[in-house]
């Protein structure tokens, strides 16, 4: 016979020959020696877990000797010497997961001539003349060694139940009554299994209708019939599926800038292209990809786009990705210390670095959350249980101004607040909120009999960047004794660089503040966090009681241990911190500053070059990042109603032009009742260029929309 191909046989999958747990020395005389190689790599548990998914869940020994060694004259001697040298080399096939001992295995099958060869396939069920059963000269030379594992693990169990005519059959070339046995469950009924981790192939694999009591064989057999219920893939073929993907993500990245910015495709196209039933059988996992770049992704924003400058970007990074992928492979628990210690280190770890750039205290923590909607709706339950007792619930009062975040007032709804109980002020001429207009508020409503609790301030607003004035605020809260919290889901990522810190001076006095680091921190959806003065606040909010869920109970944190589910609204709560960790781990904490500085830059240089060009307003100047404007023709300035309605209509028509061209989105927003556009420029790796065509594509379509004359609104 020829040399064997080592590499024929898929890792992940060989790791099988120490579950049979043939002993060195076993009751039938067979030689072994091959269990020291084995015992040397994975070992026999490492098998043992190997085999477990199939059904088999004890020890294989006497049924592989039963298999092999049961029958009597040239059967057995055939079967012996060929199932000796094949335990052997099967044991020795595997060293440390990836090795293979192939002299071993060759000296399994040197040593059988064709025709003790061709007996010996028929101890495992097989009728030689006809090519009954599977062919286990093709599974020793690594050939469909899945699906030969997998018919002889089957055949196995049902050996197991045993049958009427005792071990052997008379017959040469049938063990156990397998051939008959089999027999049987064929003329009971076939059903096609999908085995998609290795051959991708459809198998008949035998089910078992039959009354007589079959033992342990009935589970194995329902374990065979419904193989794809493992939902595992192959090792080999999840490296693919890995590489395909890694590739697919790389060379996206580095073409993102040619594809149009967004691509909105009608309802009914997409139906047509995703709409259906249930799919009952699965498909190539390279073929679904396909279909997902083909079918999904190409109907998206491109939120990582250097021109995509509208709502607040997400300019990821692909460390930040890379991390989501390794966390959710590993599928990580971060709620307990019990279940994800590691986790909780790096999240407990992230967050402090936080703490220690905004200036808190040491008594200060935080917690990682989804989104800036989450982050401020637990910031609301934190000042709320701090400062009021429930009774007080229906005469609680926040303030903000009439730049808050809608989020904010959605959490307020969720917490069954009323809409009069908050306090909306206007902002001054550069939309930052008056601090004694706050303060008037709070003493006219304590006076009235209700229950001021929390003032909102704006750590950069999304409409404009504006950043409402932290230290004055921090003194009337003081005065007040009501919370202080800072909504910085956009803006506080700029506490990372130094002009950052220094626009948000006074962010050290507030009592709590969100910061999403999946805009300004340039991390994959979803990433939130809210940090704390007194983390004690959180806990006291949000903490699982023990009389609420005693099935936690043997998960209880020790004295120096923290189960970040008691900080959080989330029991169940996935490794966020890890994208943001690993990214500053990678790319260190000067190049996120030099990031930063880069786009504050951006909103000035496009400021500077709308000042330039003729018909532009600037309705808010560049700050954080963010600069408003207008495109106002000088025969639309007569200051009429018409004229303004007219204006509004024109710079909205800009926007969906410029939105159907793809070439960059930039949309509207409303200032003081004006429809206004609007760039947000934190996205690290747009360039001056990419300002500067943008602005001329602005420019080309304004002058299409107004055409000298009037915009129909």
């Amino acid at each position: 016979m020829g040399r064997i191909a080592a590499d024929g046989f898929p890792a992940g999958v060989i790791a099988v020959a120490a579950a049979f747990g043939v002993d060195e020395k076993s009751e039938d005389g067979v030689d072994a020696q091959g269990l020291k190689e084995i015992r040397r790599g994975a070992g026999r548990e490492a098998a043992s877990a190997a085999f477990r998914p199939l059904g088999l869940s004890r020890d294989m020994r006497k049924d592989f000797q039963f298999l092999f060694f049961g029958g009597g004259g040239e059967t057995r001697d055939a079967g012996k010497k060929f199932g000796g040298g094949f335990l052997r080399g099967f044991e020795a096939f595997l060293v440390d997961g990836q090795c293979v001992a192939e002299e071993g295995f060759q000296g399994a099958v040197d040593e059988v001539n064709d025709a003790g060869f061709a007996r010996a396939r028929g101890c495992v069920g097989g009728n030689d003349a006809r090519a009954e059963s599977f062919d286990l000269a093709r599974l020793v030379c690594g050939e469909h060694f899945e699906h030969g594992m997998i018919r002889l693990c089957g055949l196995v169990g049902v050996l197991r139940g045993g049958n009427d005519r005792g071990p052997v059959c008379a017959e040469p070339g049938c063990a156990g009554g397998a051939s008959e046995e089999l027999k049987k469950i064929a003329a009971s009924g076939m059903e096609r299994v999908h085995v998609p981790p290795v051959v991708q192939s459809i198998y008949e694999l035998g089910v078992v209708a039959s009354t007589r009591n079959l033992g342990g064989s009935t589970a194995n057999m329902a374990c065979m019939k419904n193989i794809d219920a493992l939902l595992e893939l192959s090792q080999e073929k999840a490296r693919e599926l890995g590489h395909a993907l890694v590739e697919h993500l790389v060379e996206y990245q580095a073409r993102v800038a040619t594809l149009p910015v967004v691509k909105v495709e009608s309802t009914a196209a997409l139906r047509a292209a995703i709409w259906e039933e249930l799919p009952a059988r699965g498909s190539d996992p390279l073929a679904v990809l396909e279909r997902i770049r083909k079918s999904v992704l190409s109907s998206t924003n491109h939120e990582t786009h250097p021109r995509f400058f509208a709502f607040v970007p997400g300019p990821s990074n692909l460390v930040g990705a890379y991390a989501d992928f390794l966390r959710t492979g590993y599928n990580v628990f971060a709620g307990s210390w019990l279940e994800g210690s590691g986790p909780a280190m790096v999240e407990l770890v992230t967050l402090d670095w936080i703490r220690k750039l905004t200036g808190y205290p040491e008594t200060a923590g935080g917690i990682f959350l989804s989104g800036g909607s989450l982050a401020n709706l637990s910031a609301l339950v934190t000042a709320r249980d701090a400062l009021l007792k429930p009774e007080e619930f229906s005469r609680a009062v926040v303030y903000g101004s009439d730049q808050t975040h809608s989020s904010l007032l959605r959490a307020m709804r969720i917490l069954g607040l009323q809409k009069q109980q908050f306090r909306r002020l206007e902002s001054d001429e550069a939309f930052r909120v008056r601090p004694e207009e706050i303060r008037r508020a709070i003493q006219e409503d304590r006076a009235a009999g209700l229950a001021p609790f929390c003032v909102i301030a704006n750590a950069g607003t999304t409409n404009t960047g504006a950043i409402d004035p932290m230290t004055e605020l921090a003194d009337v809260c003081a005065e007040e004794k009501v919370w202080l919290h800072a909504d910085g889901a956009y803006g506080a990522g700029a506490l990372f660089c130094p002009r950052g810190r220094e626009l948000l001076r006074g962010i050290e006095r507030a009592d709590s503040f969100t910061l999403d680091p999946h805009k300004w921190l340039f991390q994959p959806f979803d990433c939130a966090l809210l940090m704390v003065r007194n983390r004690a606040t959180l806990r006291h909010a949000f903490h699982v009681r023990e009389d609420e869920a005693e099935y936690l109970q043997d998960a209880r944190a020790g004295e120096e241990e923290v189960n970040l589910w008691d900080y959080s609204p989330e029991l169940t709560r996935p490794f966020r911190a890890l994208k943001l960790w690993m990214s500053l781990q990678v790319f260190g904490a000067d190049a996120f500053a030099a990031a930063l500085e880069h786009t504050f830059y951006l909103a000035e240089y496009a400021e500077k070059q709308l000042r330039s060009r003729s018909n532009w307003e600037i309705t808010s100047s560049a700050q954080m990042a963010v600069v408003t404007f207008r495109y106002v023709p000088q025969w639309q300035t007569d200051g009429s109603v018409d004229s303004a309605r007219q204006i509004d209509a024109l710079n909205r028509a800009i926007a969906a032009r410029m939105q159907e061209q793809g070439f960059a989105l930039v949309l509207t927003t409303e200032l003081r009742g004006q429809t206004v556009l609007r760039l947000c420029t934190i996205n690290p790796r747009t360039t001056d260029e990419d300002i500067a065509k943008t602005l001329d594509a602005l420019d080309e379509q304004a002058r299409k929309e107004s055409g000298g004359g009037s915009v129909a609104e």
